[in-house]
């Protein structure tokens, strides 16, 4: 295989990238630090750092700024921090579900803008993408940005994703969610990029970078929601099977005879532990609209909700121990919209001993948090545009 030498143009330009990148995760940082972390020349490093100055990227701090000590009496150059400009561009990051999210971010990473819409119950695919794309309209038109200074649009989808052609291959609970081109058709309609992923995992890489899961080398995420989702992270990167995500949980067969699920089999994990699953059973016996109406029954122990999510901590473990089983996870990150029920169900499956795997995993509770999802999605466009 032929390889083409790097030009000298691409060397600049990675580089350029490289220092930019180090600018925005540190937040704030100085010219010699950047020098002494990557190993460049000094002069090359006054170079690029004078080039996105030009460029508009970044900007200087005052010693006050920076909170640097001047030293009374010290001659010689004081050192400058930067940091990076965060008007230069903007992202939007969407967390599409039945109450899709959407924020806007600076170039520092900042939520500067955030609201949510909700789908109607018996919405296509067409339907729902037109309310997302009134979504984005609305936005960029009500905080005054130019379309120029737009980086890209990044979205956390439901159901099985292609990455590589921006489409959802299937999601059966919207009709007409079969190899459906959200990249395609948003792309189009605003002329910016659009990079996408399985919702799950932008809410698992959530919690990698910002969140509970942080310092973890690998974990398997559980999202209990209309459905259950799951996603396993390794070093900072969800697994896919080529450029389609994979990790669908929820579907996994328990039992041929049980409850017949939407995508048109029986026994799926999501009949026995999505929300409209553990509400079926509860609400038999209590006046419950959703998950969040658990929490004071909770923490009154209430023996009709113990005696339900014991039931359901049973299904769980099993279907957890198997999961155990084919990734090794170092931790299992449970995540529903309450942090109380998560505790909780994380407390039911550590009495059923659901902890003694074949490999050493440990399970955290935390809880859906849609803006942080959608703060996430921003990342899709960070990474790429750092990458680049």
């Amino acid at each position: 295989m032929n390889i083409a030498p790097l030009r000298s143009t691409d060397i600049r330009e990675r580089n350029e990238k490289l220092v930019l990148n180090m600018i925005h995760k540190a937040k704030q940082i100085s010219q010699s630090e950047v020098a002494s972390k990557t190993g460049l020349k000094p002069p090359t490093v006054f170079r690029i750092f004078t080039i996105l100055e030009k460029g508009g990227y970044i900007l200087p701090l005052s010693p006050d700024q920076a909170g640097m000590p001047v030293v009374p009496g010290k001659k010689g150059r004081k050192p400058v921090a930067f940091q990076v400009n965060p008007d230069v561009h903007y992202i939007l990051g969407i967390d599409w579900t039945r109450t899709p999210t959407l924020v806007i971010v600076d170039f520092s990473g900042q939520i500067i803008f955030s609201t949510t819409q909700e789908f109607p119950p018996d919405i296509d695919a067409e339907g729902s993408l037109g309310v997302i794309a009134d979504m984005i309209e609305a936005s960029l038109r009500d905080n005054s940005l130019p379309r120029e200074k737009i980086l890209g649009i990044g979205i956390g989808l439901p159901g099985r994703v292609d990455i590589e052609e921006g489409s959802i291959i299937n999601y059966p609970r919207i009709p007409g969610m079969i190899n459906f081109p959200i990249r395609e058709k948003l792309a189009k309609k605003f002329d910016l990029p659009v990079y996408v992923h399985n919702n799950t995992s932008v809410i698992a890489l959530s919690e990698y970078r910002y969140g509970k899961a942080q310092q973890l080398n690998s974990f398997l995420t559980i999202l209990i929601r209309s459905g259950v989702g799951g996603a396993f992270v390794q070093n900072g990167v969800a697994f896919v099977n080529g450029h389609r995500t994979s990790v669908e949980i929820g579907h996994l067969g328990l039992d041929p005879r049980g409850p017949l699920c939407y995508c048109g089999q029986k026994g799926c994990l999501e009949t026995y532990l999505s929300e409209d699953a553990f509400l079926f059973d509860l609400q038999k016996t209590l006046n419950l609209k959703s998950v969040l109406d658990l929490e004071p029954f909770l923490q009154q122990h209430d023996s009709r909700v113990l005696e339900v999510t014991r039931k359901k901590g049973e299904v769980l473990c099993r279907a957890i121990q198997s999961l155990v089983n084919i990734f090794s996870p170092e931790a299992i990150l449970l995540i529903t919209r309450s942090q109380l029920f998560s505790e909780h169900l994380v407390a039911v499956l550590g009495e059923l001993e659901c902890t003694h795997f074949s490999h050493p995993a440990t399970l955290i509770a935390s809880h859906y948090k849609p803006t942080l999802a959608a703060k996430a999605a921003t990342d899709l466009i960070f990474d790429d545009f750092f990458q680049s």
